[in-house]
């Protein structure tokens, strides 16, 4: 299927695993003003601008109770685990995606051999408890576009809804610093029974992993935080 034609893609294999490396190469981070949250860019003039657009998105998931906890949830296993997430700009037309990272200090302690090594590190650590950074490609500039029944379409280019975009990567972000990812421990994403489908239905917040019944932030606990439509599956309609 056409990327156009997909949610945002999650945990892309060949972005690199550090914490200012990514599919592209980016700019010295800086940080937001939200502990343990920083931006980096793909050149200096986009920094202000970029932030801009982040700290807006940020605020408003933070204007409602399961936003504002998701990112004050970050900002506690930041300062407890001594981890962050770094917020890299993608164009437009580019997936969203999480991906699991090394600390500059651990990829100097370690001292990964090959990127294999590299990426094995940090996943290890996202799925066992020690938790890693986390890197998350996201554009201020699209949205998850859904149909009446509440199942994802494409990837739209609506920037009044990209903040829900966002907060469904810094989900994933979570589970990645508290090293509670279930993403890295194998299956299709797009197979509900698999672990990795798992970690996308707890992201979004359906089934067993709705909000009411777990009381932890979602994707739909955020939308129905804004009046937004609530989505009802992770797989794309037609699969």
């Amino acid at each position: 299927m056409p990327a156009t034609c997909q949610p945002p893609h999650r945990y892309h294999s060949s972005a690199t695993p550090t914490d200012t490396s990514t599919t592209h190469t980016h700019m010295p981070i800086s940080q937001t003003n939200f502990p343990g949250i920083y931006i980096s860019t793909q050149t200096s003039a986009r920094e202000e601008p970029y932030k801009n657009q982040v700290e807006s998105a940020l605020e408003k998931i933070a204007a409602g109770s399961s936003g504002s906890a998701l990112l004050e949830g970050l900002g506690a296993i930041s300062a407890r685990k001594n981890r962050k997430v770094t917020i890299a700009e993608i164009g437009a037309e580019a997936r969203p995606n999480t991906t699991a990272a090394l600390s500059a200090s651990e990829v100097e302690k370690y001292k990964p051999r090959t990127f294999s090594d590299n990426q094995a590190l940090a996943m290890e650590r996202a799925r066992k408890g020690k938790g890693c950074n986390a890197i998350v490609e996201w554009s201020p500039h699209s949205h998850i576009e859904l149909n009446a029944n509440g199942s994802p379409l494409r990837l739209g280019s609506n920037p009044e809804e990209s903040f829900v975009v966002l907060a469904h990567e810094l989900i994933h972000a979570q589970h990645l610093l508290a090293g509670t990812s279930r993403a890295y421990k194998g299956g299709d994403r797009y197979d509900e029974t698999s672990e990795a489908g798992k970690e996308e239905l707890r992201a979004v917040g359906v089934g067993k992993y709705e909000y009411r019944k777990t009381r932890q932030p979602s994707e739909n606990s955020i939308r129905q935080e804004h009046g937004l439509p609530v989505r009802k599956k992770y797989k794309p309609h037609g699969m």
